[in-house]
């Protein structure tokens, strides 16, 4: 052996963990990473989000940003679920709000579990612990473990049996007591503090799960309820400096606050692309491209693109592939559809780039929305799939019907993707 080493191939790698990181401060890793291996300083490059300051800085964050991966065990009968160093995960979410469980609730909202609470697939209590019994790594545990503190069983006895922090611990049992008082309030609905009301918005609580708790006819009599209180949701912005300098990026998220960020412009021609959310098994790199490629077609036609999506791995939620990015979980409430106030003067043309949306598109809840093929543009082959409706808006149906049978979705297609 002569020892000589050979470079064949060199990839810096860090998969999920950069876009995640990269998504959570608005500071771009790997472009600066890119811009340093050709010589570049951190002095020497400028903040894309700021455009003032320079990338040579710690970010800031005044948010919380909450990763929970997504998985599909139930794809593979027989297959061990605990958790450990082995990647099991098909795909991830992310979530940003002012509180951690106001960022949690909203992280396990995107996951398209099933799921609008921390108590998983049940809404009510779970079994207690007993000594013996541990609780292991699961993609059920978070639930149980919440399930488990609202039963009363004590968060030090569970951290003995866990080893889970017990400043997390803490934060789920403050969300089972608050949980306690809105249960409690149930026999006053419709006239609900609202006080308490705005408490369980920025604690993250769905309104699905409002409704459940109150006895509601459904989550959008929650909604109404919220309007008529004046408890709506309000934009920030992910600016990587905790608001010391103003962003120019509009890259946002929803919480309940006093100030709004969104700061909506009069551009005549906006679309929203409903992104793909948690990837699952049977997707491939489809469900980014899709939306992608739509972005940048549209912005050629001169269209202003909103882009709402919860998924960091994608290209997608990079705060410069579109016009606007809302970074919020992929259901009706709040998002998108609190969105469209904050982002034109009317309602903006509305398209789904990829399966996981088109139950959002298909609900009746979105009646009023003018859905819109967007046309490929003259460089670009644009070729999604005809998951856009042209015309009438989708049936009132929660189940979309399969879209060879919509009329004459294949005349929209562009030429070369009509066969």
């Amino acid at each position: 052996a002569t020892g000589e080493t050979l470079v064949i191939e060199m990839n810096p790698r860090v998969s999920r963990s950069s876009a995640l990181a990269s998504k959570a401060t608005g500071f771009p890793i790997a472009k600066l990473a890119a811009l340093v291996a050709v010589g570049y300083t951190l002095d020497e490059i400028t903040n894309d989000i700021t455009g003032e300051t320079v990338a040579a800085f710690e970010p800031a964050l005044d948010y919380v940003v909450v990763k929970i991966p997504r998985w599909a065990f139930e794809k593979f009968p027989g297959v061990e679920s605990t958790l450990g160093p082995q990647m099991k995960s098909v795909g991830e979410v992310m979530a940003l709000g002012r509180t951690f469980p106001e960022a949690l609730h909203k992280a396990v909202q995107s996951l398209e579990i099933g799921a609008d609470s921390l108590n998983g697939h049940i809404t009510d209590d779970g079994p207690g612990l007993d000594e013996g019994e541990d609780l292991p790594p699961n993609p059920e545990r978070l639930f149980r473990l919440y399930r488990l503190l609202k039963s009363g069983t004590d968060p030090s006895f569970i951290q003995q049996k866990t080893g889970i922090d017990p400043w997390f611990l803490v934060q789920l049992q403050d969300v089972a007591r608050l949980e306690g008082e809105l249960a409690a309030a149930a026999p006053a609905y419709p006239e609900i503090d609202h006080e308490l009301l705005l408490r369980a918005k920025q604690a993250g609580f769905a309104d699905s799960h409002l409704a459940r708790l109150w006895g509601a006819a459904s989550p959008m009599e929650v909604r109404r309820l919220r309007k008529r209180a004046g408890v709506l949701p309000t934009f920030l912005r992910v600016d990587t400096c905790a608001a010391e300098f103003r962003a120019r990026t509009p890259y946002l998220y929803s919480s309940y606050e006093m100030e709004d960020e969104a700061q909506p412009d009069d551009h005549p021609r906006k679309i929203i692309i409903l992104g793909s959310g948690p990837n699952r098994i049977g997707q491939g790199i489809e469900f980014d491209y899709c939306a992608c490629q739509a972005a940048f077609a549209l912005g050629e036609r001169d269209c202003q693109v909103i882009m709402v999506n919860c998924n960091p791995e994608t290209v997608s939620t990079d705060y410069d592939t579109s016009d606007r990015l809302y970074f919020e979980p992929m259901s009706l409430e709040p998002r998108p559809r609190s969105a469209w106030p904050r982002t034109a003067r009317s309602s903006p043309a509305c398209c789904a780039a990829w399966s996981c949306p088109t139950r959002i598109t298909a609900s009746p809840t979105l009646s009023r929305a003018r859905w819109t093929w967007p046309s490929a543009s003259a460089s670009r082959s644009w070729c999604a799939p005809p998951l856009f409706w042209a015309g009438a808006p989708w049936p009132s149906s929660e189940t979309l019907p399969s879209y060879n049978t919509l009329p004459g979705w294949r005349s929209k297609l562009p030429p070369e993707c009509r066969s």
